[in-house]
C-alpha cells in the first residue's frame, strides 16, 4: 500500500474543526483509492481524534487581536521552529494551511523557499483584506 504524508497547520479552536472534518473526508477518500495516510499536524483535539499525529496542539494559543496576541508570541515561535526542524527532517507530500494567518503565512513560506517540491494547499485562506494593508504576501503563497 502507498503511504502518503500530509503535513496540516491551524492554530485555533475553529481550524481544529475544519481539519478534523478534512482528515475524516481524506481517509475516507484514501481507503476507497487504497492509499494510506500519514497525517501529521500542528492542531487540537478532534484532529488527533480524527486521527493526526500532533506535533503540538495549537488550540489554546490563538487569539483575536493585537494586544490579546502578545502573550502567544513566544509560544508561536516555538512551535514555528519545532514545525521547521519536522518539515525538514520528513518532507510530506503535501502541506494543507487552514487559516491561522501569521504564523501559517511565516510556514508556508518555509516550505516554498526549502522544500519547493511540496505542494502547499491553503485550505480556508486567512482572511488577509481584515488584517493587512497589502495582500501581496498571501497572493504569493496562495
Amino acid at each position: 500500500m502507498v503511504v502518503r504524508t500530509i503535513f496540516i497547520s491551524t492554530g485555533e479552536v475553529s481550524g481544529d474543526l475544519q481539519g478534523a472534518m478534512l482528515i475524516e473526508a481524506l481517509k475516507r477518500c484514501a481507503q476507497i483509492t487504497g492509499l494510506e495516510l500519514e497525517i501529521v499536524a500542528l492542531g487540537g483535539e478532534k484532529m488527533a481524534a480524527a486521527g493526526a499525529k500532533l506535533l503540538v496542539n495549537t488550540t489554546g494559543i490563538g487569539s483575536v487581536g493585537l494586544l490579546e496576541s502578545l502573550p502567544f508570541v513566544l509560544p508561536t515561535l516555538q512551535i514555528q521552529r519545532r514545525a521547521q526542524h519536522y518539515l525538514q527532517q520528513h518532507p510530506p507530500d503535501i502541506a494543507v494551511l487552514i487559516d491561522y494567518f501569521g504564523p501559517n503565512l511565516v510556514i508556508g513560506n518555509l516550505i516554498r523557499s526549502r522544500l519547493p517540491q511540496v505542494p502547499i494547499v491553503y485550505y480556508i485562506a486567512p482572511q488577509d483584506w481584515v488584517w493587512s494593508v497589502s495582500s501581496r504576501n498571501t497572493a504569493k503563497l496562495v
